[in-house]
């Protein structure tokens, strides 16, 4: 089953439930297989490497160029392994096949470590791209600060821009008709392993001098390409395991960290750990001085807060708040949790009670104390 995370205006993720108890990871994870599908009207072949293999036969193979198939044991037919060594698509290999998928009207920008298949203006294309290599190498020199260890993605990284919002809704809508979509200006996709973002409400900026008034004025445009930027990068480096049962405090928490625009420098973005205006005026419109809009206990035990309309600002404020305090306040912390979290195999579901005990292990504080220290830490910042 398959259940998209939405928050309004900020971040869409998509995140696949855990549909095994086990799992194990399998050994040959760069030998290169063939799978053949079974299909009445004909066979269907995949090639990739096997990230699992569950004690029931069923498989999640990896393809080149990063989609993740998650095939039960009656969906194949055979597996036939070859001698070559799997990799992933170059940088030309991808930026045809992303054309291939999105049609005439896009064109290729590449950088040092992305690949932008884009139908938005040129000045929005070059802004996004000096954008993401910035937020590539802040991303790296945080955590080179961390005990926290990351990898270099083993290709390079897919990222849409469309023209117009409503293109980037339409997309979304036909890649997850199952759900519905609302205000969103971009997601990632740990299925296809891509990032999607939009240009400026279909304005298409003839200068750099109109995007940026724009950007000032309109900060979580930025955010927006920040904070996905930031998921995209987090589970191509090792921090996440994709398909793996991530706590979204944790992923979100981090990614709303990062997201600040600063409204200086010449991407109004200078690197992480800002105040989050969004998430501290919703802060204090609730009105509480030792306490977060969702507890603690309940944040660190399940996701559940993350998926329910009514709550899910309130999720994201609070975990950018929990975010905010240990990587301030207490990084040791920070750095056991992460380090726990990356320990974590694809499709193993961690119940509430196992999850509140990782937290526990970690943090010499207990949650209700935390809570508060979080709460006050936040609840004196200054919105501007």
């Amino acid at each position: 089953m398959v259940g998209l995370l939405r928050c309004t205006q900020t971040c869409v993720i998509c995140l696949f439930l855990c549909v095994m108890v086990t799992s194990v990871r399998a050994e040959e994870t760069d030998r290169l297989v063939r799978v053949t599908l079974s299909e009445a009207a004909g066979q269907t072949v995949f090639t990739g490497r096997i990230l699992v293999r569950a004690q029931d036969g069923g498989i999640l193979l990896e393809e080149s160029n990063g989609e993740l198939r998650n095939l039960t044991p009656d969906s194949f037919d055979a597996i036939e392994e070859t001698d070559d060594s799997f990799e992933r698509l170059s940088a030309d290999e991808l930026a045809g096949q992303l054309i291939e998928e999105m049609g005439p009207a896009f064109g290729i920008r590449q950088t040092d470590h992305f690949v932008i298949c884009t139908s938005a203006s040129d000045v929005f294309t070059d802004y996004t791209a000096e954008l993401l290599e910035k937020v590539y190498s802040e991303f790296y020199a945080f955590f080179d600060e961390r005990r926290v260890s990351v990898q270099q993605p083993a290709g390079p990284l897919p990222v849409i821009v469309f023209r117009r919002q409503d293109d980037l809704l339409t997309h979304a809508g036909t890649q997850h008709p199952e759900q519905t979509f609302e205000d969103v200006r971009g997601y990632y996709t740990v299925r296809f392993n891509q990032m999607y973002v939009s240009d400026i409400s279909g304005r298409s900026p003839t200068s750099r001098r109109e995007l940026m008034s724009y950007l000032r004025k309109h900060p979580r445009h930025t955010e927006t390409v920040v904070h996905e930027t930031i998921h995209l990068l987090g589970y191509n480096s090792g921090l996440h395991s994709r398909l793996a049962d991530n706590p979204l405090w944790f992923t979100e928490g981090l990614a709303a960290w990062f997201e600040p625009s600063t409204g200086r420098g010449p991407l109004l973005w200078t690197g992480p750990g800002n105040t989050n205006l969004t998430y501290v005026r919703h802060l204090k419109s609730k009105r509480t001085r030792r306490s977060l809009p969702i507890s603690l206990p309940k944040l660190v035990g399940d996701n559940q807060a993350f998926l329910q309309s009514d709550t899910t600002l309130d999720a994201y404020a609070a975990s950018w708040a929990l975010v905010y305090y240990l990587l301030r306040r207490d990084r040791e912390t920070f750095d056991q949790l992460a380090e726990a979290f990356q320990q974590r195999l694809p499709l193993i579901e961690v119940v509430p009670t196992a999850e509140q005990t990782v937290f526990a292990e970690a943090c010499e504080t207990p949650l209700e104390r935390l809570e508060a220290k979080a709460a006050a830490l936040t609840g004196r910042l200054r919105i501007r």
